[in-house]
Order: C-alpha cells, then sequence, then structure tokens
C-alpha cells in the first residue's frame, strides 16, 4: 500500500460517522507527527488539507470540542511542515482566517478550541515573524478582556507578538517614527478583517539568533506603552500555569533588553520565587540573573538565590536531573562577567560562596557517582592551587577517600572511572601545586 492509499484510508476513517473520537484523535496524531512522511506529493498536500478542513466546518457539537481542537493542530503542522505562505498562498489565508475567527469571539464558551486557535497562530507568528504585528494592539485588548481559564493562551500569544515587533523595529530603526511602539499597542484593527496575502512583511532568516544579540531599540522610540503593557502582565501572573509563565517572562526580558526598559519592572513577582518547589519557575530566576544580573537581582536576593540552589543540589527528595541541573548552575553560576551571552565560560564557583559551605560539597555514600563527579568538580574550584602542603591540599585528596575505598573493596567500572575523572579535573587546575604531585604518587 503506498503512502497515498493509506492517507486515504485514514481520510475515510476521519469522516466515518462508526468511528470511536478516539480512534479518530489518533489518526490526526500520525499526521502530526509524520506529515512529510504521508503527505508525499502536491496533490496529497492539498486533498488532505481540503478535507480536514471540511471536517471541521462540519463539526457543530460542543461535545466534540477537543476533536475540533486536534484538526486545528493538524491543519497548522501541515501549513507550518510544508511552508503554505510560500507555496499554497491561497490555502494559507483561508486557514488564517480561520483561526482568527476562531479565536475573535472572547464571549465564546468553546474555551478549548479557542485555546488550540491561539496556539496554532502562535506557532504561525513562530514561523512567520510579523504575521500578525498589525493586530498587535487587537490581540492586546483581547487579552484584557479575556477572564476565564484560556486568559493565558491569549497572553502567550500577545507576548509573542509583541517580541517580534519589537525585534523588528530593531532591526529597522530607520523605517519607524518615534511613536511607532506606541501605536501598535493603541491602534486596534478588526481582528476579523480578511488577511491580505501581501500583508505580513516578514524576514524569516536567522530570527532567533537574533533575539539574543546586540540589538536595540533606538533611544528616540518612545517606550511609555510597552512600559504600561509589560507591567500589566506581571500582574497576570498569578493566571497563568508555570510553563506557560516561563514561556512568556522569557521573550519578555527579550523585550525589555532590547528596549532599554528597566528590568525591575520583573522584581515584585518574579523574585518570590526563589522559594518556588516548582522547577520551571526556579530554574527561570537564573536565565533571568544570567541576561540582567546587578540590574534585577541585590547581594541579598543572591544570597537568597544561592542558599536555596545548594539546598536543590543536596536534597535527596529530587530527582537526580534536577540535582545535576543545580550543580551545573553552581558550576557556571550567571555573573557579570557572563551577562549578555548564552554562551558557557570556565566553571567557577559562585563569588559569595562562602568556606563554611564548602563541606556541602564532600561525597557521601549515599550519593549517586554522578552527583559525587559534580560535588568533586565544585570542590576542585573551592581551593587555589598551593605550592606547599596546606589544608586545602589535604581537604581534595580526603574527598577521594570514598571513591578508593569502593575500589579497593572490588567495586571497579563506574566506580573507577568517576575516580579517574575526578582525578584529571584536580590535576587540570592544580597540576602546577603540591596536589598535583600528590596526584602521582
Amino acid at each position: 500500500t503506498s503512502a497515498a492509499d493509506f492517507v486515504h484510508y485514514m481520510l475515510q476513517a476521519l469522516t466515518s460517522e462508526n468511528k470511536k473520537e478516539s480512534a479518530k484523535t489518533n489518526l490526526l496524531g500520525l499526521f502530526q507527527e509524520y506529515p512529510s512522511t504521508l503527505l508525499t506529493d502536491t496533490i496529497t498536500v492539498e486533498h488532505t488539507f481540503g478535507s480536514l478542513r471540511g471536517i471541521y466546518d462540519q463539526i457543530e457539537d460542543e461535545r466534540h470540542v477537543f476533536f475540533q481542537s486536534q484538526i486545528l493542530f493538524t491543519l497548522t503542522v501541515i501549513v507550518v511542515e510544508f511552508d503554505f505562505m510560500e507555496n499554497q498562498m491561497l490555502f494559507f489565508t483561508d486557514f488564517l482566517d480561520v483561526l482568527i475567527r476562531t479565536i475573535a469571539t472572547t464571549t465564546s464558551s468553546n474555551r478549548i478550541v479557542r485555546a488550540a486557535g491561539c496556539q496554532c497562530l502562535r506557532e504561525l507568528e513562530v514561523t512567520y515573524p510579523g504575521l500578525l504585528r498589525n493586530r498587535l494592539a487587537t490581540l492586546y485588548a483581547m487579552a484584557q478582556e479575556e477572564l476565564t481559564s484560556v486568559h493565558q493562551d491569549y497572553m502567550s500569544l500577545f507576548v509573542t507578538v509583541l517580541q517580534y515587533a519589537i525585534l523588528d523595529i530593531a532591526e529597522n530603526k530607520k523605517t519607524y517614527t518615534e511613536n511607532k511602539l506606541n501605536d501598535m499597542l493603541l491602534m486596534q484593527t478588526d481582528l476579523r478583517t480578511a488577511v491580505s496575502p501581501t500583508s505580513p512583511n516578514l524576514n524569516r532568516a536567522n530570527t532567533e539568533s537574533r533575539k539574543e544579540g546586540s540589538l536595540r531599540l533606538p533611544s528616540t522610540i518612545d517606550t511609555r506603552e510597552l512600559r504600561k503593557a509589560v507591567s500589566w502582565v506581571m500582574d497576570s501572573v498569578a493566571l497563568m500555569t508555570p510553563h506557560c509563565l516561563v514561556s512568556v517572562v522569557s521573550q519578555l526580558s527579550d523585550c525589555v533588553k532590547m528596549s532599554g526598559v528597566s528590568p525591575t519592572i520583573f522584581k515584585q513577582q518574579i523574585i518570590r520565587h526563589i522559594a518556588s518547589s516548582s522547577l520551571p519557575l526556579f530554574h527561570l530566576l537564573f536565565l533571568l540573573k544570567m541576561k540582567f544580573d546587578r540590574e534585577l537581582f541585590e547581594d541579598l536576593d543572591e544570597d537568597r538565590l544561592l542558599k536555596r540552589l545548594i539546598g536543590h543540589a543536596q536534597h535527596p527528595g529530587l530527582s537526580l536531573g534536577h540535582r545535576l541541573l543545580c550543580y551545573d548552575w553552581l558550576l557556571q553560576f550567571p555573573s557579570q562577567a557572563s551577562q549578555g551571552t548564552d554562551l558557557p565560560g570556565e566553571p567557577s564557583i559562585p563569588l559569595r560562596l562562602s568556606r563554611h559551605q564548602y563541606r556541602l560539597f564532600f561525597p557521601s555514600i549515599f550519593n549517586d557517582l554522578d552527583v559525587i563527579a559534580r560535588k568533586l568538580n565544585v570542590l576542585s574550584l573551592c581551593y587555589e592551587p598551593s605550592s606547599t602542603s596546606d589544608s586545602a591540599s589535604f581537604a581534595l585528596m580526603g574527598s577521594l577517600t570514598l571513591l578508593d575505598k569502593a575500589i579497593q573493596f572490588g567495586y571497579v567500572g563506574v566506580y573507577a572511572v568517576t575516580l579517574f575523572r575526578s582525578l584529571y579535573t584536580f590535576y587540570k587546575r592544580h597540576h602546577q601545586s603540591v596536589l598535583g604531585r600528590e596526584i602521582f604518587k
């Protein structure tokens, strides 16, 4: 059976009234996972897209909203995978119109479908930056009006469009007036106006790599409305799930960085998450510190953050991956030197790590071998190389006793590998010291 025949059978099953909705959803999952494998030619792509559009239009019963939302996701995958913006403009504008009409009525009771529509539009905006730029003010207003559980979907869509709008202004400084950003956030248009195929001013090349670059808005651009928008978003964080909050704040931090707005606008709502038990929110703090450092974190905040980081790294109730990530943050703790770059530098311990905290990094018999290796790596950086025998060389050699004894008792293999990895780590830093000579004994 060819791929085209298989797709034909799948579409027949999707239109059948005898198939359960769960089975149909699984079939849509195949389209979402393997679009390029199933849809091998233009005719099959067009036929599949048209059939799914027809199925979507025929669904009127609100009991089938989940299946309806899955059809939207499948159509979005096909549009992105086969670049309908470039190759199938009529289909593209038709689908974009469907998505816009789906989210336009904020009083609609079909919240699941509206949430799916927002997510699909967000994916299209990421794929085609600037697609919804002219509707930024309308999306802003809709996000403010939405008070139901799908508020965060409208919020996420608005912030994504805002991010790419600011990026475009920063790239094309000479083509925008000083009030352009204010106008984008204030001048609403009818969201349901037919989409013109030539309206988006898109520039897809290297968009992701430019976000973290040195792009800045010109000082002549008025950012008053942007500050209001960011403040409003931060006042609404209680309505977001942790994962949505991480995504929104990460994108907003790009906007703030490019626009020159003070990052203290995040402080009231974000710093309190130092005590959070949520893994995404806790690590969001380090991403913000890497981006803003002293502009956002004072000494007291940094001390609290470091204390919580060490606590998480030592906590036996947390997953191994979480603890190892904490050790990685310790070895690459964001500081003024690393601000503005995503590239890891040479490992170093935080400047505010005190000597009495060093004892926390001596391995114990209950530690996993990966944790032991990370602890020994941190210990190596805690002590400075010395040309005389002192407490530092004694402490570092003593930290290897646990692995050495395990090997003596016959626990070879991974124990030996961990020991020699740690010896190499020690030697790389202390090769010109007494410790370097001790390692060769």
